[in-house]
């Protein structure tokens, strides 16, 4: 059920305020990498784990843990050179953005718009980032730009994701079946003008 639970807000968060995409065939190449405890020895922490849609539902955090709920994370985002950040960091915390409420299984559920949530019952952090209001160098988030994004608790660095920005639904199928594919070289798209959750 928390399976369900934890997917289904993600899609919903996904989609809401979605601008309509077109279809378009061509995809350059993948430039993606993501940092947590799925990542073996380089994890720089080995409790922190990124949950679906960034990793697939069966990469679960570490069995055992308690979960801490009270914690208050950032999500730094900067737009990404490939090597460090090319602009200005902008960050997502427990008290920005604003609220969206919607119902998944009969259930309430609020998340904020460029701000982050506890979900206690799925036992995670959810931050949304708004790519159309929010755009970390100053102007629109533009295809083939990478963003870095850096969740941070205090001054310590827990994980981070590089996302692709990308314009269509058909580029967005060809990427889900290359990660399918290649599950040890994957990135996750980005999709112009749109919001991206980021749970952990």
């Amino acid at each position: 059920m928390k399976r369900f639970l934890a997917s289904s807000v993600c899609a919903l968060a996904l989609l809401a305020c979605q601008d309509q995409l077109s279809t378009e065939p061509d995809l350059p190449e993948p430039s993606f990498d993501i940092n947590d405890v799925h990542s073996g020895g380089a994890a720089l922490n080995p409790h922190f784990a990124f949950r679906f849609p960034l990793r697939r539902l069966s990469q679960r955090p570490p069995a055992g843990e308690a979960f801490a709920g009270s914690l208050q994370p950032v999500l730094r985002i900067c737009r990404w050179s490939g090597t460090a950040c090319d602009s200005p960091e902008s960050d997502l915390t427990m008290s920005s953005g604003t609220p969206i409420r919607f119902e998944v299984a009969g259930q309430e559920v609020t998340v904020r718009r460029n701000g982050i949530v506890v979900l206690p019952e799925l036992e995670a952090y959810v931050a949304l980032w708004d790519s159309r209001t929010l755009r970390p160098s100053g102007t629109e988030v533009a295809e083939d730009e990478i963003y870095r994004l850096r969740v941070f608790l205090g001054a310590t660095e827990l994980g981070f994701v590089d996302a692709k920005v990308w314009r269509t639904v058909g580029q967005l199928l060809q990427i889900t079946r290359w990660n399918e594919a290649n599950p040890t070289n994957t990135y996750f798209p980005l999709p112009r003008n749109s919001i991206l959750p980021v749970p952990f």
